[in-house]
């Protein structure tokens, strides 16, 4: 017999107040992020989660570029969250804190709820709340979450490094490595290169295209396109949906050897209460002498540590992340379907696609 109540529900101020004050809510979970994807064609949707007793908290999801009825009596695909935006997790936002245990009991009623009330044929669903810090380092398609192995539920892993911004400045810095990170913030400070935050909307625009440009600038470097997510027009999305309680988007400013005063580096970083990421980075290649980026990410970490937000996920394991103090983190993404042989067919898809991409920029790396 279920334990669990769920329900689709429409979404209301109220109901934003309650997810955007909860003890887990993050960036992903807030309204303006969601109004965000509703801007990229998104159908976004909200499901109560409770027993007879009491409301436990809201689940937040979409089904890609459709609406439930252009896909019934199949049901369609439920992503919580979806590819290709940026948005890097979402699952359950527990009004109140609850336990592991308790979180992924709810998670096996969940995705018996969607799929046999024909409201998706596929889910797949991210929860932060779900990571755990390894005490060894393996691959992540080797790596075992106990507590999901225990419940019977099938994922896929991938791995992250994370900061907690929450701890005190000093105790950032400290974690700092010396050579790779402390060494190019001083050396940029006496080089007098300054960080600005953008402030005003009007700002925003200008500060998208040098963004952008930077972007394009690392990505042809590498011989590959960037992602879908670091188009000129999601960006601009992005930054004006989000500005300017969910956004901080900031410039290292200095000058070059010709004293001539240029934009260093720039980067967006969104912000939850609980979880803020680090979206986007970049830097022009000729301008990386003087150590804009280590400076650049030290000053958004006090700013988010001045902001009281809790961990900030750098979004992949590149050796770069780790210089600033980073934990390793693995995290399950947990897949569903009543069909069990298409999940396997979508990571077919999707490791092909990356793999790809790396293959391609590889030759045109040993061409030029």
């Amino acid at each position: 017999m279920p334990h669990y109540l769920f329900s689709y529900t429409k979404p209301s101020a109220f109901i934003w107040e309650q997810i955007e004050n909860a003890h887990d809510s993050s960036v992903f979970f807030t309204q303006s992020w969601n109004n965000y994807l509703t801007q990229l064609g998104y159908l976004c949707e909200i499901i109560t989660v409770e027993t007879p007793e009491e409301k436990i908290g809201y689940l937040i999801g979409v089904h890609p570029k459709m609406t439930r009825s252009a896909i019934s009596p199949w049901g369609g695909v439920f992503l919580s969250p979806v590819g290709n935006t940026g948005t890097y997790c979402q699952g359950l936002c527990a009004l109140q804190p609850i336990n592991i245990e308790t979180r992924i009991a709810i998670y096996k009623e969940l995705l018996i709820y969607l799929t046999k009330n024909k409201r998706a044929f596929i889910v797949k669903i991210t929860d932060w709340q779900l990571h755990l810090d390894p005490n060894d380092l393996i691959p992540a398609a080797d790596w075992r979450h106990p507590l999901l192995d225990a419940a019977g539920l099938k994922y896929i892993a991938k791995a992250t490094f994370y900061v907690d911004t929450q701890q005190s400045e000093e105790s950032l810095w400290k974690n700092l490595e010396y050579k790779s990170c402390k060494y190019s913030i001083n050396k940029a400070r006496k080089l007098d290169l300054k960080t600005q935050i953008i402030e005003h909307a009007d700002e925003i625009e200008s500060f998208v295209d040098i963004h952008y440009r930077q972007i394009v600038d690392v990505y042809d470097r590498k011989g590959m396109k960037h992602l879908p997510y670091q188009n000129k027009k999601h960006l601009l999305k992005l930054c004006q949906t989000l500005f300017p309680n969910h956004i901080l988007m900031i410039k290292v400013v200095g000058e070059n050897e010709d004293n001539e005063l240029k934009i260093m580096s720039t980067a967006i970083f969104v912000l939850g209460k609980q979880v803020s990421s680090y979206f986007t980075g970049a830097s022009f290649r000729h301008l990386m002498k003087y150590c804009p980026n280590e400076l650049m990410v030290w000053e958004a970490m006090k700013y988010l540590n001045k902001k009281g937000c809790g961990n900030l996920i750098f979004g992949d394991t590149s050796h770069y992340k780790k210089k600033f103090g980073t934990r390793y983190a693995y995290l399950p993404t947990l897949v569903y379907s009543s069909y069990g042989f298409i999940p396997k067919i979508r990571l077919f898809v999707k490791n092909t696609y990356f793999n790809l991409r790396h293959f391609i920029a590889k030759i045109k790396r040993e061409s030029e």
